[in-house]
């Protein structure tokens, strides 16, 4: 499933990716007292123009939303150092959120 649908606030990423984030990678992830953040940057063209940022391929070509949640129970990351921009996949509940990278490595 897409992450879209486990995001709490999802408007505007619905409408910049209204197909989902079918590719994506992991940026980064931080802990800081019971709060959990990280970075998924994103090299799908946008549907929308966001005037602001520029020209898709000109002014940038990544894209990077950076979500939070809160009551992290447990976190197991695996492979870090194979990761790329690769199919990105979640299942769950937004209490209880696996995502996954899967690529060549």
């Amino acid at each position: 499933m897409d992450i879209t649908n486990y995001i709490h606030n999802d408007i505007f990423p619905s409408r910049i990716f209204p197909n989902g984030i079918p590719y994506a990678k992991i940026g980064q992830f931080g802990l800081d007292q019971g709060r959990f953040t990280f970075s998924i940057h994103i090299k799908n063209k946008p549907a929308i123009e966001v005037k602001k940022w520029g020209t898709w391929g000109k002014n940038y070509n990544v894209i990077v939303l950076e979500l939070s949640g809160h009551n992290i129970h447990g976190i197991e990351i695996n492979n870090w150092n194979g990761f790329d921009f690769a199919a990105l996949t979640c299942n769950g509940t937004r209490e209880n959120l696996s995502i996954s990278i899967s690529g060549t490595d």
